[in-house]
Parts: structure tokens; sequence; C-alpha cells
């Protein structure tokens, strides 16, 4: 099977669906190798998030609006119409599905009605970006990748930082001990059960402890613009320029190459044993690579 782009990979929570992100939408039967659906609903979509019982698809475009479409129709059953806030991360169910996560970079944290769209709560952090909100495996601890932002040209842009919410966001967040260079951190991740974190960028992947911040283990990789970690917790798919790298999550050894032109997203399925690449020119099952 091959598609003709691929941006970005979203599995549903069993793992036999995927939404692909291209210049459609796509959304595929995983194990019986066969496309379900193509849909069109907004312009220049960039993320997608099934909800946990895989009947609604939140997607989120380049200009930030987030809409819900139907997983068996590709209807549009909910515009949030927020071009506003811009793009930023991705739109992610909660786990009960009643709620959708998604944060800007221009600071903005917000938790919305997944049926409505309205907004029920906003945290915000002034002069910061927030390059990453990462959950974990069962979506009750949230992690934040917090972008200081420059506010002089004589400043020198600092580290980010990362905060740990449980879920609803109501209580104070937790602030890990560790801060991480700009240029080391392009990719985050978060371990099934939160206990680690990893960051890749320019030179390197790394992971910390985020109980005491401790650097655990770290290696050399170029390039790195996406990290994901598997659902079994053994492994981490790391995107590179024209490559993606499976690497063992307890060493960080690189396990497998799948060459990639333009490389934008990878998937191992621990569950069922496929392993999709993508890139801006295709998208296709690389089991055999």
């Amino acid at each position: 099977m091959m598609l003709t782009s691929c941006y970005e990979i979203s599995a549903s929570t069993d793992e036999t669906l995927l939404a692909v992100v291209g210049e459609h939408l796509t959304v595929i039967d995983a194990l019986a190798r066969r496309k379900l659906l193509s849909a069109q609903p907004l312009p220049h979509p960039s993320h997608a998030d099934f909800s946990p019982d895989a009947t609604r698809i939140a997607v989120k475009s380049t200009s930030g609006r987030i809409v819900v479409i139907s997983r068996h129709t590709g209807e549009q059953l909910l515009n949030c119409r927020n071009e506003a806030e811009g793009e930023g991360t991705a739109a992610m169910y909660s786990a009960c599905g009643e709620f959708l996560v998604d944060a800007s970079w221009s600071g903005e944290l917000r938790v919305r009605n997944a049926q409505n769209g309205n907004v029920l709560n906003v945290l915000a952090f002034d002069n910061e970006s927030i390059q990453a909100v990462c959950p974990t495996l069962d979506r009750r601890t949230w992690f934040v990748v917090h972008q200081p932002k420059v506010r002089s040209p004589t400043e020198s842009l600092g580290p980010q930082y990362v905060t740990r919410h449980q879920w609803p966001f109501e209580s104070a967040a937790d602030e890990l001990p560790l801060r991480v260079a700009y240029l080391e951190s392009s990719a985050a991740a978060v371990s099934t059960t939160g206990d680690t974190i990893a960051f890749a960028g320019r030179s390197r992947l790394a992971k910390y402890s985020t109980s005491t911040g401790e650097l655990l283990a770290s290696v050399p990789l170029q390039d790195c613009a996406k990290l994901r970690w598997s659902s079994d917790g053994n492994t981490l798919v790391a995107v590179l320029r024209d490559s993606i790298n499976v690497v063992q999550s307890a060493s960080l050894d690189t396990i497998r190459t799948v060459n990639q032109e333009y490389a934008a997203d990878g998937l191992l399925s621990s569950r069922h044993g496929y392993f999709f690449a993508g890139g801006w020119s295709s998208g296709h099952f690389a089991d055999d690579a």
C-alpha cells in the first residue's frame, strides 16, 4: 500500500486503524492493509487523533483550526473555528473521549468540550511557546514542554523546561528538575508510564528521569525532527532527514533503519508488528525494509 504523502500518523488505541495526514486525511485498516476513508476535512491538515472508541477523529490544520469528523463517513461533526489561536500542538482526546487538549506556540494550553468545542480551561504561560504536549499511554498524566521567548535583541534563547500535569489540569503542575538546550530538543516523547522523557535535536538523542531530572542515556543522532514511543515501551521511533530509525529505549541503540526520502513520521505497532513510514512524497508499510 502506498500513499502520495504522509506528514503525520496517528493510531487508534488498539493500533488496528491509522489516520494518515497528507494532502488528504486517509484512514487505513492496518491489519488488512486497505484504505477505509479518504477525506479533506479542512485545508492543510497537520495533526490528527482518534477518539478512544475510534468513531471520531480530531484534525488540526496549519492555521490552527480544529475539526472533528466521523471516522466512518468523513462527515464534519464539529468545527471549532479557532484559527486565531494559531497552530501549535495536535488536538488530543482525553482518556474518556469527552475533551480535547491542545496548545499554541503563543503559550496557551486549552481543554475543550469534544462535542461542542467550548473552551473549559486555559493555562496561559506568558512569554513562552509550548513546543510539545506529551501524554502518558493512559492519558492521565500530561507533560508540557515550554520554550521561553527572547524578549530583547541582546538576550539569548534560554533552555526548555517541562511541567507535569495530572488530568484534568485543575491542580498545580510539577516542574521537572531538568533543562534542555533548544538545539537538542526539537523533538520530545514521554514513555508509556511517564517515568522517562526523551529529547532529540541537531546532534543527539537523550533520555532523562522525570522524577530526578537525571540524564539516563545519550547517543549521537543527527537532525531528529520527531520522536515516538512504542506502546509497549521497548522502542522509540526517531524521524531523521531521510530515514526513520527504530531505537531500543533502554540503551538508545538503533536496531533498524528505514530509508525514507523527506521523512516526516513513522509508527511501529508493538501489538501487531507492522511499521508505517511516512514522508512528504510517500507513505507506506515497511515491514520488510
